[in-house]
Protein backbone atom coordinates (compact mmCIF):
# COMPACT_ATOMS: atom_id res chain seq x y z
CA UNK A 1 0.00 0.00 0.00
CA UNK A 2 1.65 3.30 -0.84
CA UNK A 3 1.47 6.40 1.77
CA UNK A 4 3.11 9.64 1.63
CA UNK A 5 4.49 11.47 5.03
CA UNK A 6 5.18 14.61 5.51
CA UNK A 7 7.24 16.63 8.01
CA UNK A 8 5.80 20.25 9.41
CA UNK A 9 7.21 22.53 11.87
CA UNK A 10 5.24 23.60 14.65
CA UNK A 11 5.09 25.91 17.70
CA UNK A 12 4.62 23.57 21.41
CA UNK A 13 3.71 24.98 24.43
CA UNK A 14 4.46 23.26 27.79
CA UNK A 15 5.30 24.55 31.35
CA UNK A 16 5.17 28.29 30.15
CA UNK A 17 7.51 27.95 27.19
CA UNK A 18 7.14 27.84 23.54
CA UNK A 19 9.97 26.06 21.24
CA UNK A 20 9.75 24.66 17.73
CA UNK A 21 9.24 20.72 17.12
CA UNK A 22 9.30 18.73 13.86
CA UNK A 23 6.52 16.63 13.54
CA UNK A 24 6.54 13.73 10.95
CA UNK A 25 2.66 12.00 10.20
CA UNK A 26 1.49 9.57 7.37
CA UNK A 27 -0.23 6.31 6.98
CA UNK A 28 1.13 3.28 7.33
CA UNK A 29 -0.64 -0.34 5.96
CA UNK A 30 -3.56 1.68 7.02
CA UNK A 31 -2.10 2.37 10.83
CA UNK A 32 -1.18 6.84 11.45
CA UNK A 33 2.28 7.26 12.09
CA UNK A 34 2.78 10.74 14.12
CA UNK A 35 6.34 10.96 15.87
CA UNK A 36 8.00 14.88 17.00
CA UNK A 37 11.57 15.75 16.89
CA UNK A 38 13.35 18.57 18.13
CA UNK A 39 15.14 19.39 14.47
CA UNK A 40 14.08 19.20 11.12
CA UNK A 41 17.37 16.94 10.34
CA UNK A 42 16.07 14.09 12.46
CA UNK A 43 12.68 14.82 11.12
CA UNK A 44 13.60 14.19 7.55
CA UNK A 45 15.45 11.33 8.44
CA UNK A 46 12.57 9.34 9.74
CA UNK A 47 10.20 10.64 7.40
CA UNK A 48 13.35 9.04 4.49
CA UNK A 49 12.83 5.88 6.00
CA UNK A 50 9.01 5.39 6.81
CA UNK A 51 8.58 6.29 3.06
CA UNK A 52 11.23 3.26 1.65
CA UNK A 53 9.89 1.03 4.60
CA UNK A 54 5.89 2.08 2.97
CA UNK A 55 7.18 1.50 -0.80
CA UNK A 56 8.69 -2.04 0.34
CA UNK A 57 5.55 -3.13 1.83
CA UNK A 58 3.86 -2.51 -0.80
CA UNK A 59 5.84 -4.50 -3.63
CA UNK A 60 4.64 -8.06 -4.37
CA UNK A 61 7.00 -10.08 -2.68
CA UNK A 62 7.45 -13.93 -3.18
CA UNK A 63 8.92 -16.66 -1.08
CA UNK A 64 11.77 -18.62 -3.15
CA UNK A 65 14.24 -21.27 -2.59
CA UNK A 66 17.36 -19.76 -4.08
CA UNK A 67 21.60 -20.48 -4.21
CA UNK A 68 22.14 -16.90 -4.93
CA UNK A 69 22.96 -14.54 -1.79
CA UNK A 70 21.24 -11.29 -0.52
CA UNK A 71 24.10 -9.52 -2.23
CA UNK A 72 23.30 -11.20 -5.50
CA UNK A 73 19.40 -10.74 -5.22
CA UNK A 74 19.55 -7.26 -4.43
CA UNK A 75 22.05 -7.16 -7.60
CA UNK A 76 20.10 -8.95 -9.87
CA UNK A 77 16.95 -7.10 -8.84
CA UNK A 78 18.40 -3.70 -10.11
CA UNK A 79 19.23 -5.49 -13.22
CA UNK A 80 15.78 -6.25 -13.94
CA UNK A 81 14.95 -2.50 -12.77
CA UNK A 82 17.81 -0.94 -15.28
CA UNK A 83 16.82 -3.33 -18.29
CA UNK A 84 12.69 -2.99 -17.93
CA UNK A 85 11.03 -5.25 -20.43
CA UNK A 86 14.31 -6.29 -22.20
CA UNK A 87 15.79 -9.89 -21.61
CA UNK A 88 18.19 -9.90 -18.97
CA UNK A 89 20.12 -13.29 -20.37
CA UNK A 90 19.85 -11.32 -23.81
CA UNK A 91 21.65 -8.49 -21.90
CA UNK A 92 24.67 -11.10 -20.46
CA UNK A 93 25.36 -12.62 -23.75
CA UNK A 94 25.39 -9.34 -25.42
CA UNK A 95 27.83 -8.59 -22.28
CA UNK A 96 30.23 -11.79 -22.41
CA UNK A 97 30.84 -11.20 -26.11
CA UNK A 98 31.56 -7.48 -26.31
CA UNK A 99 33.57 -6.74 -23.11
CA UNK A 100 37.17 -7.44 -22.19
CA UNK A 101 37.95 -7.48 -18.62
CA UNK A 102 39.98 -4.30 -18.39
CA UNK A 103 40.87 -5.01 -22.04
CA UNK A 104 44.36 -4.02 -21.55
CA UNK A 105 46.21 -1.76 -19.02
CA UNK A 106 49.17 -0.95 -21.29
CA UNK A 107 50.24 2.52 -22.91
CA UNK A 108 50.76 3.29 -26.02
CA UNK A 109 54.52 3.29 -25.31
CA UNK A 110 54.47 -0.29 -23.66
CA UNK A 111 52.54 -1.64 -26.86
CA UNK A 112 54.12 -0.20 -29.91
CA UNK A 113 57.21 -1.95 -30.06
CA UNK A 114 55.43 -5.01 -30.11
CA UNK A 115 53.50 -3.28 -33.27
CA UNK A 116 56.96 -2.74 -34.71
CA UNK A 117 58.59 -6.11 -34.42
CA UNK A 118 54.77 -7.76 -36.01
CA UNK A 119 55.08 -5.35 -38.71
CA UNK A 120 58.91 -5.21 -39.67
CA UNK A 121 58.80 -8.61 -41.97
CA UNK A 122 55.64 -6.94 -43.91
CA UNK A 123 56.59 -3.58 -44.94
CA UNK A 124 59.38 -1.63 -45.99
CA UNK A 125 61.70 0.20 -43.62
CA UNK A 126 60.92 3.68 -44.62
CA UNK A 127 57.46 2.74 -43.56
CA UNK A 128 58.47 1.07 -40.04
CA UNK A 129 60.43 4.59 -39.50
CA UNK A 130 57.50 6.58 -40.19
CA UNK A 131 55.46 4.13 -37.46
CA UNK A 132 58.43 4.58 -34.99
CA UNK A 133 58.23 8.21 -35.23
CA UNK A 134 54.68 8.43 -34.97
CA UNK A 135 53.81 6.38 -32.47
CA UNK A 136 56.76 7.47 -30.09
CA UNK A 137 55.45 10.93 -30.33
CA UNK A 138 52.12 9.83 -29.49
CA UNK A 139 53.23 7.43 -26.85
CA UNK A 140 54.94 10.49 -24.98
CA UNK A 141 51.70 13.35 -25.83
CA UNK A 142 49.47 9.86 -24.22
CA UNK A 143 51.70 9.20 -21.52
CA UNK A 144 51.08 6.46 -18.95
CA UNK A 145 47.65 6.29 -20.53
CA UNK A 146 45.89 2.56 -20.78
CA UNK A 147 45.14 1.92 -24.85
CA UNK A 148 41.48 1.52 -24.38
CA UNK A 149 41.22 4.73 -22.23
CA UNK A 150 42.31 6.76 -25.16
CA UNK A 151 39.43 8.46 -27.56
CA UNK A 152 39.29 10.17 -31.20
CA UNK A 153 39.32 13.53 -29.47
CA UNK A 154 43.28 12.75 -27.50
CA UNK A 155 44.15 11.46 -30.77
CA UNK A 156 42.82 14.96 -32.53
CA UNK A 157 44.72 16.86 -29.87
CA UNK A 158 47.79 15.00 -30.86
CA UNK A 159 47.76 15.53 -34.50
CA UNK A 160 46.92 19.62 -33.60
CA UNK A 161 49.74 19.61 -31.27
CA UNK A 162 51.86 19.22 -33.86
CA UNK A 163 51.04 21.72 -36.07
CA UNK A 164 49.98 19.01 -38.76
CA UNK A 165 48.43 20.23 -42.02
CA UNK A 166 47.31 18.28 -45.08
CA UNK A 167 49.20 14.97 -46.34
CA UNK A 168 51.52 15.13 -42.86
CA UNK A 169 47.83 15.16 -40.95
CA UNK A 170 46.85 11.84 -43.08
CA UNK A 171 49.97 10.11 -42.86
CA UNK A 172 50.71 10.37 -39.14
CA UNK A 173 46.72 9.99 -38.96
CA UNK A 174 47.15 7.00 -40.82
CA UNK A 175 50.20 5.86 -39.21
CA UNK A 176 48.32 5.77 -35.25
CA UNK A 177 45.14 4.23 -36.90
CA UNK A 178 47.06 1.18 -38.07
CA UNK A 179 48.73 1.06 -34.95
CA UNK A 180 44.90 0.87 -33.11
CA UNK A 181 43.70 -1.78 -35.91
CA UNK A 182 46.50 -4.11 -34.98
CA UNK A 183 45.74 -3.53 -31.37
CA UNK A 184 41.85 -4.28 -32.01
CA UNK A 185 42.68 -7.80 -33.90
CA UNK A 186 42.96 -11.13 -32.17
CA UNK A 187 44.57 -12.49 -30.29
CA UNK A 188 44.99 -9.16 -28.51
CA UNK A 189 41.77 -7.68 -28.72
CA UNK A 190 43.69 -4.53 -26.22
CA UNK A 191 40.48 -2.30 -27.24
CA UNK A 192 36.59 -2.51 -28.40
CA UNK A 193 37.25 -0.19 -31.39
CA UNK A 194 39.61 2.12 -33.03
CA UNK A 195 39.86 5.48 -32.05
CA UNK A 196 41.33 6.67 -35.23
CA UNK A 197 38.16 6.18 -37.27
CA UNK A 198 37.01 9.09 -35.11
CA UNK A 199 39.34 11.79 -36.90
CA UNK A 200 38.78 12.52 -39.83
CA UNK A 201 41.06 12.98 -42.77
CA UNK A 202 41.85 16.15 -44.68
CA UNK A 203 40.87 16.23 -47.82
CA UNK A 204 43.62 17.40 -50.31
CA UNK A 205 43.29 19.50 -53.10
CA UNK A 206 45.44 18.16 -55.87
CA UNK A 207 45.90 20.70 -58.70
CA UNK A 208 48.24 20.02 -62.10
CA UNK A 209 51.01 17.77 -61.28
CA UNK A 210 54.51 19.84 -61.31
CA UNK A 211 56.69 19.25 -64.64
CA UNK A 212 59.80 20.14 -66.57
CA UNK A 213 59.74 21.53 -69.81
CA UNK A 214 62.14 19.42 -72.92
CA UNK A 215 64.27 22.44 -72.54
CA UNK A 216 64.87 22.60 -68.95
CA UNK A 217 65.28 18.54 -69.19
CA UNK A 218 68.05 18.85 -72.26
CA UNK A 219 69.84 21.42 -69.52
CA UNK A 220 69.52 18.66 -66.95
CA UNK A 221 71.22 15.88 -68.84
CA UNK A 222 73.98 17.86 -70.23
CA UNK A 223 74.53 18.89 -67.23
CA UNK A 224 74.84 16.05 -65.47
CA UNK A 225 77.75 14.54 -68.04
CA UNK A 226 80.17 17.22 -67.18
CA UNK A 227 79.33 16.77 -63.48
CA UNK A 228 81.69 15.47 -60.77
CA UNK A 229 80.30 16.10 -57.69
CA UNK A 230 80.32 18.89 -54.73
CA UNK A 231 83.47 16.82 -52.84
CA UNK A 232 86.82 18.03 -52.76
CA UNK A 233 87.56 14.82 -54.98
CA UNK A 234 85.88 14.70 -58.69
CA UNK A 235 83.57 11.92 -59.27
CA UNK A 236 83.39 10.53 -62.90
CA UNK A 237 82.26 12.89 -65.32
CA UNK A 238 78.45 11.74 -65.53
CA UNK A 239 78.54 9.54 -62.53
CA UNK A 240 74.76 10.52 -61.30
CA UNK A 241 73.58 9.91 -65.20
CA UNK A 242 71.63 6.38 -64.49
CA UNK A 243 69.72 8.01 -61.30
CA UNK A 244 68.34 10.95 -63.03
CA UNK A 245 67.84 9.36 -66.60
CA UNK A 246 65.88 6.39 -64.96
CA UNK A 247 63.92 8.86 -63.53
CA UNK A 248 62.98 11.19 -66.00
CA UNK A 249 62.97 8.97 -68.95
CA UNK A 250 61.49 5.46 -67.04
CA UNK A 251 59.50 7.67 -64.37
CA UNK A 252 60.77 4.94 -61.69
CA UNK A 253 59.88 6.83 -58.14
CA UNK A 254 62.85 8.73 -57.14
CA UNK A 255 62.64 9.31 -53.41
CA UNK A 256 66.52 8.97 -51.92
CA UNK A 257 65.31 8.05 -49.07
CA UNK A 258 63.77 4.87 -49.87
CA UNK A 259 62.13 5.24 -53.19
CA UNK A 260 62.25 2.53 -56.11
CA UNK A 261 65.38 3.82 -57.31
CA UNK A 262 66.91 3.05 -54.52
CA UNK A 263 65.73 -0.40 -53.76
CA UNK A 264 66.66 -1.54 -57.29
CA UNK A 265 70.38 0.16 -56.59
CA UNK A 266 70.66 -1.41 -53.85
CA UNK A 267 69.89 -5.24 -55.81
CA UNK A 268 73.38 -7.06 -55.86
CA UNK A 269 72.55 -7.94 -59.78
CA UNK A 270 70.10 -5.39 -60.93
CA UNK A 271 70.14 -6.60 -65.00
CA UNK A 272 67.43 -8.80 -64.24
CA UNK A 273 65.55 -5.61 -63.32
CA UNK A 274 66.65 -3.32 -66.36
CA UNK A 275 67.23 -5.72 -68.78
CA UNK A 276 68.68 -3.94 -72.01
CA UNK A 277 68.42 -7.02 -74.35
CA UNK A 278 64.93 -7.09 -74.07
CA UNK A 279 64.12 -3.44 -73.63
CA UNK A 280 62.35 -3.90 -70.39
CA UNK A 281 62.41 -2.24 -67.04
CA UNK A 282 60.66 -4.93 -64.67
CA UNK A 283 59.64 -3.19 -61.24
CA UNK A 284 59.10 -6.33 -58.57
CA UNK A 285 56.52 -6.05 -55.48
CA UNK A 286 59.50 -6.17 -53.67
CA UNK A 287 60.81 -2.60 -55.25
CA UNK A 288 56.90 -1.12 -56.24
CA UNK A 289 55.61 1.34 -53.71
CA UNK A 290 52.32 -0.12 -54.55
CA UNK A 291 53.68 -4.17 -54.11
CA UNK A 292 52.05 -4.41 -58.19
CA UNK A 293 54.15 -6.27 -60.66
CA UNK A 294 55.01 -3.44 -63.24
CA UNK A 295 57.01 -3.26 -66.37
CA UNK A 296 58.21 0.02 -68.44
CA UNK A 297 59.47 -0.13 -71.96
CA UNK A 298 63.02 1.46 -72.40
CA UNK A 299 62.69 4.33 -75.06
CA UNK A 300 65.37 4.63 -77.56
CA UNK A 301 66.55 7.49 -75.67
CA UNK A 302 66.66 5.79 -72.50
CA UNK A 303 69.10 2.87 -73.83
CA UNK A 304 71.69 5.12 -75.10
CA UNK A 305 71.87 6.70 -71.56
CA UNK A 306 72.17 3.32 -69.94
CA UNK A 307 74.83 2.03 -73.01
CA UNK A 308 76.87 5.05 -72.70
CA UNK A 309 76.80 5.03 -68.60
CA UNK A 310 76.55 1.76 -68.19
CA UNK A 311 75.45 0.54 -64.56
CA UNK A 312 78.57 -1.54 -63.85
CA UNK A 313 80.69 1.59 -64.07
CA UNK A 314 78.10 4.24 -63.09
CA UNK A 315 75.78 2.47 -60.17
CA UNK A 316 72.56 3.63 -59.67
CA UNK A 317 73.87 4.57 -55.62
CA UNK A 318 76.84 6.18 -56.00
CA UNK A 319 78.99 7.07 -52.69
CA UNK A 320 77.48 10.03 -50.73
CA UNK A 321 74.51 9.55 -53.19
CA UNK A 322 71.84 11.50 -51.09
CA UNK A 323 73.87 14.95 -50.80
CA UNK A 324 74.96 14.30 -54.33
CA UNK A 325 71.00 14.23 -55.86
CA UNK A 326 70.16 16.46 -53.53
CA UNK A 327 72.23 19.50 -54.74
CA UNK A 328 71.39 18.91 -58.64
CA UNK A 329 67.68 18.69 -57.14
CA UNK A 330 68.49 22.29 -55.45
CA UNK A 331 70.35 23.23 -58.26
CA UNK A 332 67.92 22.88 -61.14
CA UNK A 333 65.02 23.88 -58.65
CA UNK A 334 63.54 20.20 -59.05
CA UNK A 335 60.99 18.73 -56.49
CA UNK A 336 60.09 15.48 -54.93
CA UNK A 337 58.25 13.98 -57.69
CA UNK A 338 58.57 16.54 -60.94
CA UNK A 339 61.14 14.09 -62.88
CA UNK A 340 57.96 11.11 -62.71
CA UNK A 341 55.38 13.49 -63.59
CA UNK A 342 57.34 14.89 -66.57
CA UNK A 343 58.05 11.17 -67.62
CA UNK A 344 54.12 10.62 -67.05
CA UNK A 345 53.21 13.95 -68.97
CA UNK A 346 55.79 13.12 -72.23
CA UNK A 347 54.83 9.53 -72.33
CA UNK A 348 50.81 10.32 -72.86
CA UNK A 349 51.97 12.73 -74.70
CA UNK A 350 53.55 11.27 -76.97
CA UNK A 351 52.25 7.70 -77.54
CA UNK A 352 48.51 8.54 -76.67
CA UNK A 353 47.91 5.77 -74.71
CA UNK A 354 46.65 6.33 -71.72
CA UNK A 355 46.26 2.45 -70.59
CA UNK A 356 49.76 2.01 -71.42
CA UNK A 357 51.07 4.87 -69.73
CA UNK A 358 48.93 4.13 -66.74
CA UNK A 359 50.62 0.07 -66.71
CA UNK A 360 53.90 1.52 -66.93
CA UNK A 361 53.82 4.36 -64.43
CA UNK A 362 51.93 2.13 -61.77
CA UNK A 363 48.48 4.48 -61.90
CA UNK A 364 45.40 4.23 -63.21
CA UNK A 365 44.06 4.99 -66.40
CA UNK A 366 41.27 7.78 -64.49
CA UNK A 367 44.41 9.56 -63.02
CA UNK A 368 46.87 9.59 -65.62
CA UNK A 369 43.51 11.43 -67.68
CA UNK A 370 42.28 13.57 -64.48
CA UNK A 371 46.02 14.72 -64.46
CA UNK A 372 48.41 14.02 -66.72
CA UNK A 373 46.39 14.22 -70.38
CA UNK A 374 47.17 16.93 -72.80
CA UNK A 375 49.30 18.26 -70.00
CA UNK A 376 52.30 19.17 -72.82
CA UNK A 377 51.77 19.52 -76.41
CA UNK A 378 52.88 16.64 -79.16
CA UNK A 379 55.55 18.68 -80.37
CA UNK A 380 56.68 19.05 -76.62
CA UNK A 381 56.81 15.62 -75.61
CA UNK A 382 58.39 14.40 -79.27
CA UNK A 383 61.52 16.73 -78.49
CA UNK A 384 61.51 15.04 -75.15
CA UNK A 385 61.92 12.01 -76.68
CA UNK A 386 65.03 12.95 -78.44
CA UNK A 387 67.01 13.70 -75.40
CA UNK A 388 70.19 11.87 -76.12
CA UNK A 389 73.50 11.71 -74.73
CA UNK A 390 76.51 13.65 -76.20
CA UNK A 391 78.06 11.73 -79.42
CA UNK A 392 74.97 10.52 -80.21
CA UNK A 393 72.93 11.57 -83.85
CA UNK A 394 70.66 14.70 -82.58
CA UNK A 395 72.80 15.29 -79.34
CA UNK A 396 73.29 18.89 -78.33
CA UNK A 397 76.89 20.18 -79.79
CA UNK A 398 77.68 21.58 -76.48
CA UNK A 399 76.78 18.41 -74.56
CA UNK A 400 79.23 16.48 -77.35
CA UNK A 401 81.93 18.89 -76.88
CA UNK A 402 81.79 18.77 -73.11
CA UNK A 403 81.82 14.57 -73.47
CA UNK A 404 84.90 14.71 -75.72
CA UNK A 405 86.43 17.01 -73.26
CA UNK A 406 85.99 14.65 -70.50
CA UNK A 407 86.92 11.55 -72.65
CA UNK A 408 90.55 13.04 -73.23
CA UNK A 409 90.94 13.98 -69.82
CA UNK A 410 90.43 10.47 -68.96
CA UNK A 411 92.73 8.63 -71.61
CA UNK A 412 95.90 8.00 -70.47
CA UNK A 413 98.87 10.09 -72.81
CA UNK A 414 100.36 7.42 -75.07
CA UNK A 415 104.59 8.04 -74.67
CA UNK A 416 106.16 9.20 -77.97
Amino acid sequence: MSSVFSTKRIKVTANGYTYTQWKVEGRLNGSRIRKFFPTKEEAEGYRQRKEVEAINCSQELRPSVTHLTAEQLRQAEAAFKRLGDRSILAAVEWYLDTYRDTLTKLSVTEAYPQFIDDRKPHVRQSTVDDYTSSLKAFGVFTKDRALPAISGEDIQSFLKSRNLKGKSWNNTRADISAFFTWCEKPPRKWIANNPAEEVQPVKLARGLPEVISTKLARELMAFLETYTGTGKQPKPAGFLVPYFSLALFAGIRPAINGGELVRIGQLKDNTRIIDLETGVIRITPEIAKTKDVRQITLQPNLKSWLRAYPLEKYPILPPNAFDEVTAVRQKFALGHDVLRHTFISMHVGQFRSMSDTALQAGNSESMIKKHYLNLVAPDEAKAFWEIYPAGVDGAPKAARRAKSKEQSRLTPATAP
